[in-house]
């Protein structure tokens, strides 16, 4: 499907792999000191805390996974890095960090309604008795 648009797709081990990653990246985000803190305050505060967070992390990630993967291929660390940095240029680099910001939103939104509500709460509202 993408022959000669000079886009890489990622094996399917590989996409498991980085989404297994990222799904512990999100959860580390909430043992991080002073990611609560706006637990006083409505809920929209604690979101619009967490959602440039969890972005910044994704973006963390994404920059060390192409690095880490040169460096171990053999490649210079300073090459790996300018290899990164292009990455980031690239408009379906953005494409995907645009949808990450997405999914982080309804992310980030439900599991704080979630820790307000209770797992309980929310499982009956969502599935019924």
């Amino acid at each position: 499907m993408v022959a000669g648009s000079n886009v890489q797709v990622a094996t399917f081990a590989r996409a498991i792999i980085g989404g297994l990653i990222i799904a512990k990246l999100l959860f580390f985000v909430d043992l991080i000191p002073g990611v609560d803190a706006f637990r006083s305050k409505p809920l929209i505060f604690n979101i619009l805390w967490k959602i440039p967070i969890h972005m910044m992390m994704s973006l963390v990630y994404r920059y060390l996974d192409p690095v880490i993967g040169f460096v171990v291929a053999g490649v210079s660390v300073a090459e790996s890095h300018a290899h990164a940095i292009r990455e980031f240029t690239h408009p379906a680099f953005w494409a995907i960090e645009v949808w990450l910001g997405a999914l982080f939103v309804v992310f980030v939104m439900m599991r704080e309604l979630t820790l307000v509500l209770g797992k309980d709460k929310v499982r009956l509202l969502f599935f019924g008795r």
